[in-house]
């Protein structure tokens, strides 16, 4: 079976300039637009945790997205900053209840926004931007 190839075009150049970072060293790539506040995200963290073995044929770049809640922007630009040890407390303290991660609301400017460039690259019927133009 032959694998997808991602070229040298837009598409490529898009995922290079997310704001990203990496879990794994196999040799395919995964990348994971993930919310802190998403339920079914944290379901895919923990199926992918549970399973070592993953991590051996896998690269997975998780890419921190803001769309489900008010406060996944602010959570996202939280785990921007902190990496892997941020998704991680983000996930270890991800509340079932009321499907809320665990990570801290950031007020950084910075990381907010590149919260905001990797959600405006997500697109999608959810994002933020698409919810507020279908209101106006």
């Amino acid at each position: 079976m032959s694998k997808p190839y991602l070229g040298t075009g837009y598409g490529h150049a898009l995922l290079k300039s997310l704001h990203a970072f990496q879990e794994g060293r196999g040799p395919d790539a995964l990348y994971i637009f993930w919310d802190p506040n998403c339920i079914y995200c944290h379901m895919l963290y923990e199926t992918l945790q549970k399973n070592p073995a993953a991590w051996e044929k896998l690269t997975v770049h998780w890419v921190p997205v803001g769309v489900i809640k008010p406060t996944s922007m602010a959570k996202a630009a939280t785990v921007i900053a902190g990496g892997m040890p941020a998704l991680r407390q983000d996930e270890n303290q991800f509340n079932l209840t009321d499907e809320s991660g665990g990570a801290a609301v950031s007020t950084n400017p910075k990381t907010i926004a590149e919260a905001r460039e990797n959600t405006a690259a997500y697109g999608g019927p959810m994002s933020q931007d698409k919810k507020s133009e279908s209101l106006s």
